[in-house]
C-alpha cells in the first residue's frame, strides 16, 4: 500500500534509518531484551537525523543538535520503533527544538511504523540482517514548499526582536520573519510595478563581522528572488529559483545556523 509524506525530510530521515541499521546489523545493539537500540542526533532546527559518527562532520554545531535514542521492539508479528532521550520513553515534551523539527520527527516515526506494520516479519529475514520495513511504497507529496514550513521561520517579528533573537549568536545564525508594517508599503509599490500577486519576507542573518542585516525575499509566480531595489521583477538583475529553501543556498555558508 503507498504511503504518502508531505516532506522530503521525512524520507531522507527514514533512508538514514535504514542505512544505520544495515551499518549497525539489525541484530547488533542491545540483546539483552528484544529491544535494540542506535544512538542518533536530531537537529533542532530542521528535524534531521544522523546516526554513527555525526559529531565527525565538519558541520557539527554541538549547540543545533540533541541527543536521542531510536530503539525497536519486537512484538508479535512486527516490529515497533520510538524515539527517546536518555531519560525517557518517547520524545521528550522539553525537547529544545522548532516546531518544524518537531512536525518532522514525529511524522518520520509515524511513517516508520506504518512501514513496519505493513512488513511482513520472518526469522530468516531478521537473522540475516534484514531491515524490517521497506521504502518502495513511500511517495513525497509535489506540494509547493511554504517558507513558513522551514528552519528559522518565525512569523510577524519586528527588527528589535530578530536583533534580540540573533544576539551573542555565531555568524551565519538567521532567522526568516514578516514584519507587515516594513513590507506593506513595499510591497504595494512592487506589485503596482509588475501588476502580478507578491509576497514579501525578510531573513535576518549574522554576517562574518558580527553585524545584523536583513535580505528581502519576494515569492512570486516565476519562483523566489532577493529583493534587488528595482521594482521591475522583469530585469535581468533577478534571479529565480524554484523553492525558498533554494533560494537560501544560493547564499552557501552566509547562513548555515537556523536561530
Amino acid at each position: 500500500m503507498a504511503i504518502r509524506i508531505s516532506r522530503r525530510e521525512v524520507f531522507n530521515n527514514l533512508v538514514r534509518i535504514k542505512d544505520s541499521i544495515l551499518a549497525k546489523g539489525y541484530e547488533e545493539g542491545v540483546q539483552a531484551s528484544p529491544k535494540r537500540r542506535y544512538p542518533a542526533f536530531v537537529n533542532r532546527h530542521t528535524g534531521d537525523l544522523r546516526f554513527g559518527d555525526a559529531e565527525q562532520d565538519p558541520y557539527f554545531i554541538e549547540e543545533n543538535w540533541e541527543k536521542l535514542e531510536l530503539t525497536s521492539v519486537d512484538e508479535a508479528d512486527t516490529v515497533r520503533f520510538a524515539v527517546s532521550s536518555s531519560l525517557s520513553e518517547k520524545i521528550p515534551p522539553d525537547l529544545r527544538a522548532d516546531s518544524a523539527a518537531l512536525k518532522i520527527l514525529f511524522e518520520t516515526m509515524d511513517i516508520l511504523n506504518q512501514l513496519a506494520a505493513q512488513f511482513e516479519k520472518k526469522a530468516e529475514q531478521v537473522t540475516n540482517g534484514d531491515v524490517p520495513f521497506r521504502l518502495t511504497d513511500v511517495h513525497v507529496l509535489s506540494e509547493p514548499e511554504r517558507i513558513d514550513s522551514l528552519p528559522g521561520w518565525r512569523g510577524e517579528m519586528t527588527r528589535i526582536e530578530a536583533e534580540s533573537n540573533l544576539e551573542n549568536k555565531s555568524p551565519g545564525a538567521y532567522l526568516l520573519r514578516k514584519e507587515n508594517t516594513l513590507l506593506d508599503e513595499i510591497a504595494g509599490h512592487f506589485t503596482a510595478a509588475n501588476e502580478i500577486p507578491l509576497q514579501f519576507y525578510l531573513l535576518t542573518f549574522n554576517g562574518p563581522s558580527g553585524k545584523i542585516s536583513d535580505l528581502m525575499m519576494i515569492e512570486t509566480q516565476w519562483g523566489w528572488t532577493f529583493c534587488q531595489g528595482e521594482p521591475d521583477l522583469a530585469k535581468p538583475c533577478y534571479r529565480y529559483e524554484s523553492s525558498p529553501s533554494a533560494l537560501l543556498r544560493t547564499l552557501g555558508r552566509q547562513i548555515h545556523s537556523p536561530a
